[in-house]
Order: structure tokens, then sequence, then C-alpha cells
């Protein structure tokens, strides 16, 4: 029978059954109508295995297995007769709204699935619900269904997300459906109506064009370093498994045997990077057959089909490197070739085109310093362009036949990739701070540019590196919209740093901290405010200076060409030298604590040190002691503070002011 008679013949007899099924209560009606259905031609609703008829399905799917929906593989062991009897009346009545309701679901109407896919789905379902019964222990309560216990309606994001993982072919195909048929009231089971196939969890008013938190940032950043790191490798077993499938099919090999061959020499494809059986740093979702999809968390994969779409995501790594090293726009990203590299003055530049701020409609050329994470992605891409396909675009179209129009996706692969690699801990990179965008790759490259730039962070150095932080810079200043927006959040940095410095400089330490007290109280004095405002923390800010980041919790103070103890040259610091004892050096309040923490482990460490080590330890005592005076009256009775000062070297005190060495002395006398 042609496949189209098949269809014909199903949807007849579907046609039919559905007049006699009122679906508005197929979910909470009466049990008995049901059951006496015709749900096949060769099953009823009452029966615990519904078959469809071998001549409904297409040749590669007419095993029993194939056309079997299998209630009694939902009910868990040690489960009573009666409560497994009402599991399976629950299960059908879903699979009969999967079978016959259309619903609507973000303003596309979605038909009922035809004959075999729809057995394959309530297969998925099936194993779903064991799942969630067996690992998961939803909590019971009321439903408008009569029968059976609650599977799905009480599960928390954590465990929902569980099920997701575990049946991904489930949650793929399923999902959506279930969602409309919840929102529209066909049934109750189901935890929310907006749970989505592979949902984001995003962060409270996220966008796609925010910049990414440090974690997801990171976290993306070595997903596509591992991945840019396995794919010579990879791409030269997809290189021979064509090879192979090239050789059976000119043979007239089977199938099967073909398929076989491809197995064996994927197990036996191992390297120091590619070892059975140990854990990868990141799961992956691939999909090994048509309609079929699965995490892979070691390898080996499974086929040549694995293997491809492992490609596919090697491809989407090579651009996050790109993207994050250089802030690149996607169209920019899209216009490269394999001969976009050249170097020049021995430096490397990439070039493209640009379609920002310009009139010529196939782009403005122009080329980048680029950096050598970027070169790192840059040059696999080749690789893998020079392997997979011919033409000219650097980008290889994994979408086969349903790509129509020949070119990459990248933007749509970059959504994919937030979805189909996740942590060990369950989480796709998606989940961790909304979904991967292009143009969040250029927001974060300028947060995190400003951030590195103030001292704020160093997220930027810690995953490219500093030499690369330095090209990046070099892309920035040729792209004047990424240059200002660094300098937006530049600004926005520092404001945020003078207003806790002047909103704690009673507490704050080092010898800065008696500049800042003096302004600050001449300032209020001045306002007669109680607080600095916005307006204030202006003028503040350029009294202040540029304030630099010099290590965590400290601020140097000195103007650009004033001397201090780390700049005798003007213009010049070595942050290295950076001492409690110079003019400029000022410690944030917060930073008290650490100051007492160390001065503590100081004290601990100088009554066991050998006499040659107690000079480095005292000096370290009284640096910490001066950043913040007041410790000196609280640590003045201590006896480990007067042992471990008792044979101190004077050179250590000589260069503090007098004033604190007076008030040392004091405090050392009258604890005695």
């Amino acid at each position: 029978m042609h496949v189209t008679d098949q269809k014909r013949v199903a949807e007849t007899f579907y046609g039919s059954v559905g007049g006699r099924i009122d679906l508005s209560r197929a979910w909470s009606g009466p049990w008995e109508p049901l059951a006496s259905l015709q749900i096949t031609p060769l099953s009823l609703v009452s029966s615990d295995q519904w078959v469809i008829p071998e001549s409904w399905c297409p040749n590669n799917r007419r095993r029993p297995m194939d056309r079997t929906i299998d209630f009694t593989r939902a009910v868990p062991a040690h489960m009573c007769a009666e409560d497994a009897a009402e599991l399976k009346r629950r299960l059908k009545r879903l699979t009969i709204l999967e079978r016959f309701q259309t619903v609507r679901l973000q303003g596309r109407t979605m038909s009922p699935a035809t004959s075999v896919a729809w057995v394959a789905k309530a297969k998925y379902l099936v194993k779903a619900a064991r799942f969630s019964l067996e690992n998961l222990a939803p909590e019971q309560r009321a439903s408008k269904c009569p029968d059976g216990p609650t599977l799905f309606a009480t599960l928390s994001a954590a465990d929902f997300q569980k099920l997701k993982m575990a049946n991904p072919a489930w949650a793929h195909a399923s999902i959506g459906r279930f969602n409309a048929m919840f929102a529209e009231g066909y049934f109750d089971d189901w935890p929310a109506s907006d749970v989505a196939p592979h949902q984001c969890k995003q962060r409270q008013g996220s966008r796609a064009s925010d910049p990414f938190n440090d974690l997801a940032f990171t976290q993306i950043l070595r997903a596509a370093f591992w991945l840019n790191g396995l794919q010579s490798e990879v791409l030269a077993l997809f290189s021979e498994l064509q090879a192979r499938e090239a050789s059976g099919l000119a043979n007239n090999h089977v199938k099967s045997r073909r398929r076989t061959q491809a197995k064996d020499l994927i197990r036996s494809w191992t390297s120091e990077s590619l070892r059975p059986e140990a854990p990868f740093p990141y799961h992956v979702l691939l999909a090994p057959g048509k309609g079929e999809r699965l995490w892979y968390t070691s390898w080996p994969l499974e086929n040549l089909r694995s293997a491809k779409a492992f490609l596919h995501l090697c491809q989407v790594a090579n651009a996050v490197l790109i993207l994050s090293s250089t802030g690149m726009r996607i169209g920019e990203l899209c216009s490269l070739t394999a001969n976009s590299l050249v170097e020049r003055d021995g430096r490397l530049y990439i070039g493209g085109r640009s379609y920002k701020d310009n009139d010529v409609h196939s782009g403005q050329e122009r080329d980048w310093p680029f950096p050598r994470v970027a070169v790192s992605g840059f040059e696999a891409q080749v690789s893998l362009h020079r392997l997979l396909d011919e033409r000219s675009a650097l980008w290889i179209p994994f979408g086969g036949e349903k790509n129509l129009s020949g070119l990459a996706s990248l933007a749509h692969g970059l959504k994919r990739f937030g979805d189909l690699i996740a942590l060990p801990d369950g989480r796709s990179l998606a989940e961790l701070d909304g979904p991967i965008t292009p143009h969040r790759f250029r927001y974060s490259v300028a947060r995190y540019t400003a951030l590195s730039l103030t001292g704020a962070s160093q997220v930027l150095f810690d995953v490219l590196g500093h030499d690369d932080v330095e090209v990046t810079l070099g892309y920035a200043h040729r792209d004047p919209e990424l240059h200002d927006d660094i300098n937006k959040i530049r600004r926005e940095v520092r404001a945020l740093r003078v207003k806790e410095v002047f909103d704690h400089a009673e507490y704050n330490g080092g010898a800065a901290a008696e500049m800042v007290r003096n302004v600050s109280a001449d300032m209020l004095a001045r306002s007669g405010k109680v607080e600095l405002e916005t307006d204030d923390i202006g003028e503040a800010a350029t009294i202040l200076g540029e304030a630099e980041l010099v290590k965590p919790g400290v601020l140097c103070t000195a103007q650009p060409l004033e001397r201090g103890a780390c700049s005798p040259i003007p213009g010049i610091r070595d942050v290295g030298a950076c001492t409690s004892s110079c003019l400029h050096h000022l410690e944030l309040a917060a930073h008290r604590q650490t100051r007492r923490g160390k001065l503590e482990y100081l004290l601990d460490l100088v009554g066991r040190a050998e006499r040659g080590g107690r000079p480095f330890y005292q000096s370290q005592i009284v640096a910490s002691l001066h950043a913040f005076p007041d410790l000196v009256e609280q640590y003045g009775s201590d006896v480990r503070l007067r042992m471990a000062l008792s044979d101190c070297d004077s050179r250590a005190w000589n260069t503090l002011p007098s004033d604190f060495r007076e008030r040392m002395r004091q405090s050392m006398e009258g604890s005695r």
C-alpha cells in the first residue's frame, strides 16, 4: 500500500472513532463509555496493549514493537493491581487526547500526529510516566481525572528538569502539545502552562540582549574550548566513517552491516582525549537517528549521524570563540571566508564585511585585529569547512534538506548550543542565564572589557588570557559603538566605586583614608546633608580621580603623573610594589575583615617561625595594623602581638608616620 493510501485509511478510521468521543470529557468523564471504543482495528481501549495494523505503517516500521503501545510498561515494580489499573486508565485518557485533540500553541494550530508517530509518542509518555513515579515521587493531589496517581502536576522545576533530561525524546515531541492541552483545560496533570521543550529559566527581567553573567560566560567559553579541542579527532573519525559508508554502499552491503562496521570503528577510535567511558566535562544532546535524541556523557558516540551532529556543535563552538574574543556582529561573522585571516606587520587581522552604518547592500569591507583565541576557532573552522564543504562560505549549513537557503544559520545554532550542552548537574548552558544569542556576546565583551580596565573583574583575562585581551581592546577601538559601550560601563563602575568609598569614609583604611574623610566631612558641611547624593558623588569623583583598583579591596588614588611608592618614574606604576604606607593607598571598609583575618594568621605564624623568618612576618603585621589603625587598640592588649613585635627591627617602623608609631607605643605600653 502506498504511503498516501496508508494515511488515508488510518484517517478514515479515526474520523469515525473521533466522532463518537466527547474530547471535553475524555480526561474527566466516566471510564465505561471509553473502555468499549475500538481505538485501533486490532484493539479496544480497555486492552492493555494497543496495536495498529501493519498495513498502516511504512516498511521499516512494521515490527510488532514499532506498532504497539504497551501500557503495562508504565507500572512500577511492587505497585498493587488496583493502582496499576488506575495508572493505565489515566495514561490511556491522555493518549486518546493526543490522538484526536487539535490545539493551538503560540498562534499555531497543532493537529494530532499520524498513527505511527502517535504510537511512538505514546511509548515515550509511558516511559516518562514510569520514570516520574519511580524516581521523582510526585506528591498526590486532587484531579478532575477519576483514575490513577498524579504524574507531573506537582513536580518541582528541578524534578521536571530531571524528567526532561532522562526522557529527551518525550520532552521534544510532547511538551508543546501538553502545554496547549493544559492551557485549554483538556487535562490538569501538568506543572505549568509555560513549560516548553528545553525551557530556559531566565533571570528576572532578562532580555536576549543582556550581557552574560560571570557563571554563564565562563561555562559557555569552557564548553567551546572543550569542543574546539576535540574537533580534529572527531573530524578524522567522521572522514573515515564517510569513506567506509561510501565503500559499503558501493559494495551493496546491507544497512545493518554498514551500521555494525561504523559502531566497531567508533568504539576502537580512542585517544588521550577520547577515552571510552571517561566522563565528558559537559553532557551533549545528539540525534543518532530520526526522531531519536540521546544525552552523551562519555565516549563513544553512536554512529555517523551522531558524529556529524557533534561536528555541528564544534562549528558553533568555533563561532563562540570568535564572538567572545572580538564582540563581532553576527553579520560580520557570517561574511568570513576561508581566506579571511591575514598577517600584516607581525599582527593577525581578519577581513570581512560590516553591514552597520553603511548604505552598500553588499556591506563595507574592513578588517579587525584578531586575538589568539579567535584564531584557534577560525583555523578549526577552516579545517572543518575544507573537509565537509567546497563552497567559499566559511560556515557550513548542517540543516540538510530542511535548510532551503543553503546558508548556515549561526544565530539559530547558538541558541541550540545553549540547549544541547549541559553541565554534569543537568543544567543546560541556556538555563544558567537565559538563551544564547549573538548580540549577548557583543554586550558581554563590552562589559568585561570595561570591568577589566577598571580592575573590577578579571573574567576576561581568565578565559582569554592577557595577550588576547589587549587585541580585543584593539578591536574595540576600531568599533565606535562598542567603544562607547565600554566607556559607559567604565563610568558606571567608577561612580559606584566612588560612592562606596565615601559612604564608608569613616571606616576606610590606608594612608589615603584620612584625605577621604576630610573631603567627605567638608562636602557634607557645605551641603548640610547627612549623606552624599548623586551630584555630590560627581564632585567627589573629580577629587578622587581615577582611583584604580590595584588589588582586591585596595585603591590607588594617585593621579596619572603623580609619584607614589610604586612609581619611581611618573606615569609608570608597579602594582606589585603597592604598600600600605604609600600616601595614595586606600583600603575599602569591606577590606577590614580581610586584614583582621590576615593579622590573626600572621600572629599564629610568627610564634612558630624560626628567628631568621620573623622579620618578614613582623613587617606584614605592622603593615596590617597601619592600614586600619583602630586595629591597634583591638590588639594592643593581645599578648601574641607583644611577643611578635618584641624583637622587631626598627626598619619596619621608620617609614611609617610618627603619629602611628606613637599610637603603637602607647597601646603596647598601656597593655603591660
